[in-house]
C-alpha cells in the first residue's frame, strides 16, 4: 500500500498544482456576465439551478418547479456543489467580489462558491487516479505520473471548474477504478471486495454515462469466481454493497419524479420539446466524421460550449504521443502475464463499451459527442501511454519518455488557463 503513492512530499505538490489549476479556471470562466451565451461552459446555469435548489434544502422537479431539465436526475451528484454554496450562504459569502467579471444575471449569483465544489470532486479524482496507478503497478514513480497526467489534462481542469454533474460521475469512476486495482492486485479475490461494492453503488449514483465500468467489472468478478479466486457469496455480498449504497438515492428520485429515478424519461419529454436543437446522427450530412471530430478535440482540450479549442498542433500532438506511447508500452519484469493481460482486456473493453454507449446516445437520443463522456478512459489510457514505456526491464532512454508527455501536459495546461483567461465570454 505504501507504494500506491508517491512520496508525501511529491504528492503533496501533485495535489496542490492540481487544486491551483483548477481554482484559476473557476476564477476565469464567467457566467451570466451578459454575453450571448450567458454559461461560458455547457448549459451551466441550468445545473446552477438545481443546485441553488439544493442548497436551500428543496430538490427541484422539472418542469413544476424550475426550466432546468437537469432537475429530472437524482439530486446527489450537484450534492457537494449544494454544500459548498449552502455553506458559504451560512457564512455570508457568495463570492461576488471574488469573481473576474461580475454577474449581472441575479440566477449566477453565488456560482464561484459553488464551483470549489466541483473543484474538490476533481483534485479528489486527481489522488484516486494516482493511487490507482500507483496500485497497478507498484512503483512510486508511476503513481506520481498517473497524478501528474491527471492533475494537468486539459479537458480534466475544465470539467472541475465549473457546477456539473460529470465532476461526481468522474470521481465515483475514478475510485471504482482505484478498488479494481486494489482487488485484482490483492489476488483477485475476497480482499477489497467491500470496496468494489461501495464504489461501484458510488457509480449507480452518477450518471449512467458512467455505467460502462459496471459490467465489465462484473465480467472479471465472475470470471474470479470461476476460477475459484473468490467464493460467490464473497461477491454476492459485494453486489449487495453496491446496492445498498446506489440504489436509496435511485429509488427517492424515482418517488419524486413518479417512477423516473434516472430522470431519464422527464429528458426525453424534454428532448421532444426541443427537437430543432437536439438532433440525432440520422440528420447530419458527415455524421461519423463529425462524432469523431468533435469526441476527439473536446476528450482533449475544447471549451466553452464546445467552441473554444487550443491550436490544432495540441492536438496533433496529443495523438501522436499517446499513439506512440502504448506502441512502446512493455509490461513490468515482475508481472505476471495473465494479470497483466486481464488488466488490459477490462481497459480496453470499458472503453470499446464507453464509446459504444457515446455513440449510440448520438444516434439515437441526441448529437452530442462530448468528450466529457470519454474523459476517464482516456486518462488512464493517457497514464499508461506516459508510463508504458518506462515500464520495460530494460528501458534504456526511454525511462525519459514519462518526462516528455507530462511535459506536453504542462504546455497545454498553461495554454488551456491563458485561453480561459483571454478568450471565452467577454460583454
Amino acid at each position: 500500500m505504501l507504494t500506491s503513492f508517491p512520496r508525501p512530499a511529491v504528492a503533496t505538490v501533485i495535489l496542490s498544482l492540481a487544486l491551483a489549476l483548477r481554482l484559476l479556471a473557476a476564477w476565469a470562466i464567467p457566467l451570466g456576465s451578459g454575453t450571448l451565451d450567458p454559461n461560458c461552459a455547457p448549459d451551466e446555469l441550468d445545473h446552477f439551478r438545481v443546485t441553488r435548489a439544493l442548497a436551500t434544502g428543496r430538490a427541484a422537479r422539472w418542469p413544476e418547479d424550475t426550466t432546468s431539465v437537469y432537475a429530472n436526475f437524482p439530486p446527489i451528484q450537484y450534492a457537494v456543489q449544494a454544500l459548498a454554496l449552502g455553506s458559504g450562504a451560512v457564512l455570508g459569502i457568495d463570492g461576488s467580489r471574488l469573481q473576474r467579471l461580475p454577474s449581472v444575471d441575479p440566477e449566477a449569483r453565488g456560482h464561484l462558491v459553488a464551483r470549489l465544489g466541483s473543484v474538490l470532486l476533481g483534485t479528489l479524482a486527481v489522488a484516486v487516479i494516482m493511487f490507482a496507478t500507483g496500485r497497478w503497478t507498484g512503483s512510486r514513480r508511476a503513481a506520481a505520473v498517473g497524478g501528474l497526467v491527471a492533475a494537468l489534462y486539459p479537458q480534466a481542469i475544465f470539467l472541475s471548474a465549473y457546477v456539473n454533474a460529470d465532476a461526481w460521475t468522474f470521481l465515483a469512476g475514478a475510485l471504482l477504478c482505484a478498488a479494481v486495482a486494489r482487488w485484482a492486485r490483492g489476488g483477485e479475490g475476497e480482499t477489497g471486495l467491500r470496496s468494489l461494492g461501495v464504489a461501484a453503488g458510488l457509480v449507480l449514483t452518477g450518471k449512467p454515462s458512467g455505467w460502462f465500468l459496471l459490467p465489465t467489472t462484473a465480467l472479471w468478478l465472475s470470471w474470479a469466481v470461476v476460477q475459484h479466486r473468490a467464493r460467490l457469496i464473497a461477491a454476492a455480498r459485494a453486489a449487495l454493497i453496491a446496492l445498498l449504497v446506489g440504489a436509496p438515492p435511485l429509488v427517492w428520485n424515482g418517488l419524486r419524479r413518479g417512477g423516473d429515478p434516472l430522470g431519464l424519461a422527464g429528458y426525453r419529454r424534454w428532448l421532444e420539446q426541443h427537437d430543432a436543437v437536439m438532433a440525432t446522427a440520422f440528420e447530419r450530412a458527415h455524421p461519423w466524421f463529425d462524432f469523431a471530430l468533435w469526441l476527439g478535440k473536446s476528450a482533449v482540450a475544447q471549451f466553452g460550449n464546445m467552441h473554444l479549442s487550443l491550436p490544432v498542433p495540441f492536438y496533433v500532438v496529443a495523438l501522436g504521443l499517446l499513439l506512440m506511447g502504448l506502441g512502446m508500452t512493455r509490461p513490468g519484469a515482475r508481472e505476471a502475464r495473465d494479470f497483466v493481460l486481464r488488466g488490459a482486456l477490462w481497459l480496453a473493453t470499458s472503453f470499446a463499451l464507453n464509446l459504444g454507449l457515446v455513440a449510440w446516445n448520438s444516434w439515437f437520443v441526441d448529437f452530442s459527442p462530448q468528450g466529457r463522456y470519454v474523459l476517464l478512459m482516456l486518462i488512464l489510457t493517457t497514464v499508461l501511454a506516459a508510463w508504458g514505456p518506462a515500464w520495460r526491464r530494460r528501458p534504456g532512454r526511454l525511462r525519459y519518455w514519462p518526462m516528455v508527455y507530462v511535459g506536453f501536459l504542462a504546455v497545454a495546461a498553461f495554454a488551456t488557463e491563458v485561453l480561459l483567461l483571454v478568450a471565452p465570454c467577454r460583454p
